[in-house]
């Protein structure tokens, strides 16, 4: 089933939705301290306030994916959004840290149903020719958040920091009704030849694989990137998920229905988009980073140097949407491409930017548009172009994957090398070159992607012999 016209109150619901779980991780983060001194926690315990959030989102993400391919995307993503505002009251009445982090623990794995499934519905729902203005509509949330919730944090934490979490209350009740209401639960009978199965032990393998890989990169410390890297809880994980990975490839090869259909690789879009996310997330560091660079760099207390991350937040709302837009018209080769130069040039901008705060908040503008261009739509569009219908939640769960993975790699490198410098404006010089560096590579790959001028059928998967 397809609509002909999707309603704007379908988009609404969508828009709610991603907004509840995104504005939850914009509000959280500065109030991390808060919670840590409420608990009489130290800085390593209190980051598991994060940490619980984080590692149960990512080990969740191939059940959700299955999850909504498998059933319905309409009910797994209703249910992740009451299982959402579930934790947020857990966390809200919590009396001791570890029912916070419980509560957490469940708000990350509902985050795993609510950001792959809102995209693909995006895929049932829209025609091929609108699908890049709705992704792009979806992935300015993340900028309106990061505009709006460390304000509104700030507020609330004067008062009670349990209130950052009662607010997912009202936004979740609003958000379900509206997707009740207005996203049509879209059937699907099992392809003809196909039967349909199980795989519990490829389902098993990947989210084994996927949790692996969560805790190792948790347990990279920024301050010590090469020590962490030898410790036990680190290595261990990550040979033990290697080791796990040809095993799963051999299950996928010889079910009738395998969780991850290996011919989706074969798309040479899908094999470049992979790698895109992980550099994207990887670049994201930057936008981690930016209000401490800022503090370091013009001696501003916290507070202010919040405030000089808005540019960055407002290109990313102002130009997801617009780079959709462009999606639906020149193709995603070309947004892609034209994201990553802007990217490189803003990155390139900030390392030159510790003496101008013209230069910090132009580069802030290009950085915020670069990465407006890559995540607000572009890599879900090749996912939805190139995945079956039955697939198209789990095809958008290795974007989210990839984005977590580089984003944890950046952050703990970026980290590295500004703790290992003389001092952290030089450090921040260093990075920030780097992922210059690493922005003109996506560049190249991005001018691999399938041009506008090629047919459909050029991107699409072909079916399994």
């Amino acid at each position: 089933m397809r609509l002909e016209g999707p309603s704007k109150p379908l988009l609404v619901a969508l828009f709610l939705s991603v907004l509840m779980a995104a504005l939850d991780i914009a509000m959280v983060i500065p109030a991390i301290p808060v919670i840590g001194a409420a608990f009489g926690l130290d800085a390593r315990l209190v980051a598991w306030v994060y940490a619980a959030f984080t590692l149960s989102n990512l080990a969740s993400v191939p059940v959700m994916g299955w999850l909504a391919d498998t059933i319905d995307r309409r009910r797994v993503l209703l249910g992740a959004i009451c299982l959402f505002v579930f934790g947020a009251i857990v966390v809200a009445a919590s009396s001791s840290f570890l029912v916070l982090l419980v509560g957490r623990a469940f708000q990350g794995l509902a985050t795993a149903g609510i950001f792959p499934v809102v995209s693909s519905i995006v895929g049932d729902t829209f025609p091929e020719g609108r699908r890049g203005r709705a992704l792009g509509v979806l992935g300015s949330v993340f900028g309106l958040a990061f505009i709006v919730g460390p304000p509104v944090s700030g507020v609330l934490l004067q008062v009670d920091w349990r209130l950052i979490f009662v607010i997912a209350v009202p936004l979740g009740a609003a958000a379900a009704v509206m997707v009740a209401r207005h996203v049509p639960s879209v059937a699907r009978a099992p392809r003809q030849g196909v039967r349909t199965s199980f795989d519990a032990v490829g389902l098993l393998l990947l989210v084994a694989m996927v949790s692996l890989l969560a805790y190792a990169l948790n347990g990279l410390d920024a301050d010590a990137l090469t020590t962490s890297l030898r410790r036990v809880s680190v290595l261990a994980p990550i040979l033990v998920m290697l080791a796990l990975f040809p095993v799963f490839l051999w299950v996928e090869r010889n079910v009738s229905r395998p969780v991850v259909r290996l011919g989706l690789f074969r798309n040479r879009d899908v094999r470049i988009a992979v790698p895109l996310a992980i550099g994207a997330g990887f670049c994201e560091a930057a936008m981690v980073f930016t209000p401490y660079f800022a503090g370091e760099a013009f001696g501003v207390d916290r507070a202010a140097a919040s405030f000089m991350f808005i540019p960055l937040a407002l290109a990313v709302a102002v130009g997801a949407p617009l780079f959709g837009r462009l999606i639906d018209r020149a193709g995603v080769r070309l947004v892609v491409s034209g994201a990553c130069a802007v990217l490189a040039l803003g990155l390139g901008g900030y390392a030159f930017s510790a003496d101008s705060r013209t230069l910090f908040f132009a580069s802030s503008v290009f950085v915020g548009f670069g990465l407006a261009g890559l995540l607000g739509s572009s890599l879900n569009y090749i996912m939805l172009k190139a995945a079956r219908d039955e697939e198209r939640t789990t095809s958008q769960g290795f974007v989210t994957i990839s984005l977590n993975v580089g984003l944890s790699l950046g952050a703990a490198v970026v980290g590295a090398i500004v703790a290992s410098s003389a001092t952290p404006t030089e450090g921040f010089r260093t990075a920030f070159l780097l992922l210059l560096g690493l922005a003109v590579v996506l560049l190249l790959l991005a001018a691999r992607l399938t041009p506008a001028s090629e047919s459909a059928s050029a991107a699409q998967v072909q079916p399994d012999a």
